[in-house]
């Protein structure tokens, strides 16, 4: 898949966490959060590396990139080791977490929810080990991920994916290729073209595309496809139904589809 330029590597700069800790049922013992903002005026891209957790990026206006973190862990030792690198050099943002190891354990664990707001001039490179990811209103994103569904609205600029598994639901955007193993895939309301490199498994529902839909490779699920202005184009499909209507250009399947 094509990636966008890399944002150098930078120098990392631990931030301590809030130190305050309470409670939260079985599966957050021990809570804690992190509040980290910088001065996004120069800034030219963001990059986050995400371990478990959710994440949630939003654009807006401001001229401020601001990182709000909370820490689930099953205690306060594994709450201390639990990172948070929040950075700048040369007009790029690294955001990046950084969780122990809880050795196998199911009662050992710790994880991190990244709440992102950032220009939305800019555009995000994320990587993402494991949880939802959330992303709205930015010029454009690039996300490699382990699992966890996948929510981009509102993007100005192109979509690119490659996911392990977890569902995909892509609403407006400049253009969309992504690759996913398995899990469902919607995508709307897109001024350019769509390009699914491979799919695993899962459902695929595409709408109002105003550019071509290519398939390149599906391997299960059903392909329903509405309201395409240029060609709609499976390459290779293994099994389940192809539907189309309002296609514009050529529509070209497989050989008995």
């Amino acid at each position: 898949m094509r990636h966008p330029a890399v944002i150098p590597s930078l120098l990392v700069v631990a931030l301590p966490l809030a130190a305050a800790a309470q409670t939260r049922g079985s599966r957050c013992d021990v809570r804690r959060e992190a509040v980290r903002e910088l001065d996004a005026t120069s800034l030219s891209g963001v990059l986050v590396h995400a371990q478990s957790g959710t994440l949630e990026v939003t654009g807006g206006e401001a001229d401020v990139l601001r990182v709000h973190a909370v820490i689930c862990a099953s205690d306060a030792g594994m709450a201390d080791a639990s990172r948070l690198v929040v950075e700048e050099r040369r007009g790029a943002a690294w955001i990046e977490t950084d969780l122990p190891d809880g050795g196998g354990w199911d009662r050992d664990y710790a994880r991190m929810d990244l709440v992102v707001e950032m220009p939305g001039r800019l555009a995000a490179d994320i990587r993402d080990g494991s949880g939802a990811i959330s992303v709205r209103a930015i010029a454009g994103v690039h996300i490699d991920d382990g699992s966890g569904d996948i929510r981009v609205e509102d993007v100005d600029g192109p979509v690119e994916l490659d996911d392990g598994s977890g569902g995909i639901r892509i609403s407006g955007a400049a253009s969309v290729e992504l690759e996913d193993g398995s899990g469902s895939i919607e995508i709307a309301d897109v001024r350019g073209p769509v390009r699914i490199l491979e799919d695993g498994s899962g459902e695929i529902v595409i709408r109002d595309i105003t550019g071509d839909v290519i398939i390149e490779e599906d391997g299960s699920g059903s392909i329903g496809v509405a309201g395409v202005g240029g060609d709609f184009i499976v390459r290779d499909d293994s099994s389940g139904s192809v539907s189309h209507s309002g296609v514009q250009g050529r529509v070209l399947l497989p050989r008995g589809r």
